[in-house]
């Protein structure tokens, strides 16, 4: 039986996860990579596109509402991140970055990375519990839709936090590629490896490329810009028992699948998955601070303002929609959340 358009969503887009296969086609959606889930044995080879799917996790069902907008949302990131990774790539020569690209596609990337996978609705409700009765309302789906439209709220209010985190990128250099999992991050002791203050976030980016984001003091204008670049930290992975215990972080913070570009270096990896629970997924906990949402939402679009990024791009980027806080005073101050078409 043929299925529906729109049924098999992807929580990790699938030309990110063809940056971690040793094949060079394009595109990368096409590309053969390692893969092992929960209750494997050993891992197995597929094509990029068929992986990192879940049923539905995006559609909208209310009515008049449009069933895909969701997973339309990501699609300017999606389609524009394998230049961003091959820009990356070239970052090894300079600490200055192209700062449309760090903006439009690699904050809204990690930003989306936060939102998007099945552990977000659980998040959610932690939050604010009383939403767990919308379907005695809004009738079956009434969770399901308002979890997905605080996806792409918190997608936003997310772009502000990473405006203000620390970013560091590292080249591996070693013997052992880096990996990827379903979730698309993990958490470590980044100042244990001298990688900034406390705890932060891993982000694989292709098999010789990491992002690095940890938490620095919040600010509520635009800084550390150099004309149209921004700064970013960059050095070289050469310690192959680092690599290897980043690959180990991203397997145990995996949902339930792992991708890499050999069997050798996805199983190994596994191995401590298999001994230890898999970590609790906290989401952008890390790196957020307490400042109002309205700060959080503004910074975003102020480097884009210093960037001159077109209207159109940031249209495209946010799916057509921004989110604006509309501030009442009854007694004490409330902040609500409103859309605004672009």
């Amino acid at each position: 039986m043929t299925q529906q358009p729109g049924v098999r969503q992807h929580i990790i887009p699938a030309s990110h996860i063809g940056s971690f296969s040793n094949s060079d086609i394009t595109p990368k959606r096409k590309r053969p990579v390692w893969y092992r889930r929960d209750g494997m044995k050993n891992a197995s080879d597929l094509k990029a596109e068929t992986l990192g799917i879940r049923k539905h996790i995006y559609t909208l069902y209310g009515e008049n509402l449009e069933e895909r907008y969701v997973d339309k949302t990501w699609k300017y990131v999606e389609e524009n991140l394998p230049s961003a990774v091959q820009t990356l790539e070239e970052h090894n020569k300079t600490l200055l970055f192209n700062g449309t690209i760090w903006s439009t596609i690699l904050v809204p990337f990690i930003a989306q990375l936060f939102v998007r996978g099945e552990d977000y609705g659980e998040l959610l409700l932690a939050r604010a519990p009383a939403l767990e009765k919308l379907d005695e309302h809004f009738g079956p789906h009434g969770v399901s839709d308002n979890t997905n439209f605080n996806r792409l709220i918190d997608f936003q209010i997310n772009c502000g936090l990473l405006c203000n985190a620390e970013w560091r990128l590292l080249h591996n250099q070693s013997k052992t590629p880096f990996v990827l999992s379903d979730l698309g991050y993990a958490t470590f002791n980044a100042q244990r490896y001298g990688y900034g203050l406390g705890k932060g976030y891993l982000i694989p980016m292709s098999k010789t490329l990491m992002l690095v984001i940890t938490r620095r003091n919040p600010k509520q204008e635009a800084i550390h810009i150099y004309g149209p670049n921004i700064m970013l930290l960059q050095g070289s992975l050469t310690d192959s028992n680092k690599a290897r215990y980043f690959n180990q972080r991203i397997v145990k913070c995996a949902y339930s699948e792992a991708y890499g570009p050999t069997e050798e270096v996805l199983n190994q990896s596994w191995g401590n998955r298999e001994i230890r629970r898999k970590d609790p997924i906290i989401g952008p906990a890390l790196i957020q601070y307490p400042l109002k949402d309205k700060y959080k939402l503004d910074i975003h679009q102020q480097y884009m303002d210093k960037f001159k990024v077109p209207d159109l791009i940031i249209k495209e980027m946010y799916g057509g929609r921004i989110i604006e806080v509309v501030e009442e005073t009854r007694g004490n101050s409330t902040y609500m959340l409103r859309y605004k078409e672009l």
